[in-house]
């Protein structure tokens, strides 16, 4: 249920459901399976369509970055996605909010982890 809830068009109430999967983030990459890949692309998209001052960026972000430490999405990741990516993560470098860069650099790390690319 919370996971059809990250498709609603308010932001808070997407951004509430990405933080209430975030503690079941690796349930959830084994039961996706293949469309794991959908849902990380996903939250990129949610990612990119937020002003800087959007409460939810920290929910996203949050989730992206316990998806990708997930087994299960590193079988996906692929090098070539760094480049498309990782600049996607700068504007929240310098996010108003200490919880958002904390997020944005787990994701950073989840990202260039040697064993999260193939």
């Amino acid at each position: 249920m919370a996971a059809a809830r990250l498709f609603d068009e308010v932001d808070d109430v997407s951004g509430v459901a990405a933080a209430a999967l975030v503690p079941v983030a690796d349930d959830i990459a084994q039961i996706m399976g293949n469309q794991l890949p959908d849902l990380v692309e996903k939250l990129w998209c949610l990612l990119t369509e937020q002003d800087d001052l959007a409460a939810a960026s920290h929910a996203f972000m949050g989730l992206l970055s316990a998806l990708l430490k997930c087994p299960d999405a590193k079988k996906f990741m692929k090098r070539h996605d760094l480049d498309n990516y990782l600049p996607k993560l700068w504007p929240f470098i310098a996010h108003n909010s200490t919880a958002v860069r904390k997020s944005t650099l787990q994701t950073l790390f989840a990202l260039t982890t040697e064993s999260a690319v193939s």
